[in-house]
């Protein structure tokens, strides 16, 4: 059976990492895990799994990993039948993930309170919307954000995933990877083409067309928004698209456009207040809403 890639080549150890190095600086410092963290990122695909399992193995800790996305992981009986035996054994060296945390129920967040005070060891936190984490929780926890990958950390991942699978002589792989990069922010699902199209079989040309056709049409939500003032219809072309890989696509297609230099200003603005509010763990509604908002008016 094919070992799925994404899983085969996470790092384990603080020099595999790629594209985190603030990050890495931050624990490299601390020397080991002394309290908790709540790892937030808007997009999925940003490395807090991956973090978490890095510093587990860096820190010789013993790891505990939960996922609250799941069903029977989501409500107070998990905490009180699965968490709480696990955290009430053992010495301090030991790190409890638990990934997804913004989808636990509100009483299983509040009973969570509790768990991490009398834990014998830390916890590990990661989200993808911040405020559905209790601002308690929050305020027990160190919060690191996670930013979108840049292009540039895609490309060098999945270029280090070719040499260690032998395919970098692939015709135009340095160029296949270039394109896979531009489209994807998130790196579990680039990894996930890479494989994909190495597996895909002689028409590997048609596999990569799908990249370059674009979910999004952003001529015309730049011409409903900033041409037309139009908020609904503006709205409605880029609302359900994957929020980061969206303003991007907006970037990336203004900058080649020949919009009049004060659009252009005008999109950049919104952009920037836009990135800001996703660091800051605003509902991705709201940014998307607000984003609109500032290219109408």
């Amino acid at each position: 059976m094919t070992e799925i890639w994404s899983q085969k080549h996470r790092p384990t150890t603080f020099k595999d990492v790629i594209g985190r190095d603030d990050i890495v600086a931050q624990f490299e410092n601390m020397g080991y895990v002394s309290q908790n963290f709540l790892f937030h990122s808007q997009e999925p695909g940003t490395g807090k799994t991956t973090i978490a399992r890095v510093l587990a193995n860096e820190f010789g800790m013993q790891l505990h990993v939960f996922n609250a996305s799941t069903r029977n992981e989501r409500g107070i009986g998990f905490i009180e039948e699965e968490l709480i035996p696990r955290t009430r054994t053992g010495n301090d060296k030991q790190i409890f993930l638990l990934d997804e945390a913004d989808q636990l129920t509100d009483a299983a967040q509040s009973a969570l309170k509790g768990v991490m005070e009398n834990a014998h060891g830390y916890f590990i936190l990661t989200c993808n919307n911040l405020a559905k984490v209790s601002p308690w929780l929050q305020s027990r926890c160190k919060v690191i954000h996670f930013r979108p990958y840049y292009k540039g950390d895609i490309a060098r991942i999945l270029r280090e995933i070719t040499l260690k699978e032998n395919v970098a002589g692939f015709v135009r792989m340095d160029d296949t990877i270039q394109r896979i990069a531009k489209h994807h922010s998130d790196a579990r699902s680039a990894i996930n083409f890479l494989q994909a199209y190495v597996n895909y079989g002689a028409d590997k040309d048609k596999f990569l067309f799908s990249l370059d056709t674009p979910v999004v049409d952003y001529a015309k939500f730049l011409r409903v928004a900033v041409r037309e003032k139009s908020f609904d219809g503006a709205l409605k072309i880029i609302k359900g698209q994957p929020l980061a890989d969206t303003l991007r696509g907006i970037f990336d297609y203004m900058v080649e456009s020949d919009a009049k230099q004060e659009s252009k200003l005008l999109i950049v603005n919104a952009l920037i207040n836009a990135q800001r509010d996703l660091i800051s763990g605003i509902s991705s509604d709201l940014i998307l809403a607000n984003f609109v908002r500032e290219c109408v008016e």
